[in-house]
């Protein structure tokens, strides 16, 4: 991902960022390093400890890339987000990279398949000329029955064929039984390479239980939780830094430039997906809260809230009971964890009742 940084920007802010298509840098700009010009690797310019020094930018429209006049940005204006996968690595790629062949492969042959179905849903009949025949059938007598090759069948119909041919019927064995097996050992090895579970992939829940649903749901939040937490890393805290600094610089703010050291005592909280089993997992954060091995921060931070922010809503909501006169009455009483397991089994077979 390339996004550019736009300073003296029309908005009140003076600043805005631009997303740069990946193509429009020309990949195909190279150049090798001398004592006089520094490297040029897929439309990056290197200085000779691999720090980009400028981005060769092409620009393109909506039906061809790279096909306009070209334009050189200095590195400070490009913000380049890539995972580094070994040394000296100048671009990136997809994890889908490690799955392209694969996808090929599974395009082809299930194009391969339809035609072939196509193929067998037309039963075919061929003409095998015998050896007990002298000549052509059209060199009979005539008066005798010459019969008539078949160009096409209706049901219950009968013919008779030339004389001195046997009809052979070609009847393919298709669709083929190993389809089905083949496109879902494809789609395996995609899922794994993109960091996913297969049956999320393919949504294909046949076989599956909860035991593995569930263990597929905590490897790929953590799969995701790595991607937030890479584009917090790469692309957020640099985005809010620039913000802040022009904001600071350019709006009319009751903020103080010279309190930008606390301003930037920040932490970004990444969204987190549902609890796949949410009662289990609550009464899990109760007790680590009562034997002292976490505090609140920490599990609302874990499930993706700011804890400002949920303690605010809680003075709202008791300032909104009291302007309504509403009281609600707790009995302190949680469920035990063992009701909390007969009530999943039980929600779990339902025909076991």
């Amino acid at each position: 991902m390339f996004i550019r940084i736009i300073k003296d920007s029309k908005n009140p802010y003076g600043i805005s960022f631009k997303l740069i298509d990946s193509l429009c840098i020309d990949f195909e700009k190279n150049r090798p390093s001398s004592n006089y010009e520094n490297a040029i690797v897929a439309g990056i310019e290197i200085d000779k400890d691999y720090r980009p020094v400028r981005y060769y930018y092409k620009e393109g429209d909506t039906d061809n890339y790279a096909t306009g006049q070209t334009e050189i940005i200095p590195a400070d204006q490009i913000i380049h987000i890539y995972k580094k996968e070994f040394i000296g690595q100048v671009r990136g790629f997809s994890e889908i990279c490690a799955s392209i062949d694969s996808l090929k492969q599974l395009d082809d042959y299930a194009i391969a398949e339809l035609f072939a179905a196509k193929i067998a849903a037309c039963q075919n009949v061929f003409y095998e000329r015998t050896g007990n025949t002298a000549g052509d059938w059209m060199d009979q007598e005539e008066g005798e029955d010459k019969g008539e090759f078949l160009s096409a069948m209706s049901p219950g119909e009968s013919s008779i064929v030339p004389k001195g041919y046997t009809v052979k019927s070609i009847s393919p064995n298709h669709p083929n039984t190993n389809f089905s097996g083949f496109v879902k050992a494809i789609v395996k090895r995609i899922a794994s390479s993109v960091g996913v579970s297969y049956n999320r992939l393919a949504h294909d829940y046949e076989a599956v239980n909860y035991s593995s649903l569930r263990e597929a749901s905590i490897d790929e939040a953590k799969t995701y939780s790595n991607i937030q937490q890479f584009f917090v890393d790469n692309w957020k805290t640099f985005e809010y830094e620039l913000f802040l600094k022009s904001y600071l610089m350019n709006f009319d703010t009751s903020l103080k430039p010279s309190k930008l050291k606390d301003y930037l005592n920040y932490n970004f909280i990444c969204r987190k997906d549902g609890l796949f089993d949410p009662a289990k997992e609550i009464i899990a954060v109760e007790r680590r809260l009562k034997l002292g091995l976490s505090n609140p921060i920490i599990e609302l931070e874990s499930m993706g809230y700011d804890p400002e922010e949920v303690v605010q809503g809680w003075v709202r909501w008791n300032e909104l009971l009291k302007t309504h006169n509403i009281t609600f009455k707790d009995d302190g009483e949680s469920l035990p964890l063992d009701a909390v397991n007969q009530f999943n089994e039980e929600s779990s077979h339902p025909e076991d009742e």
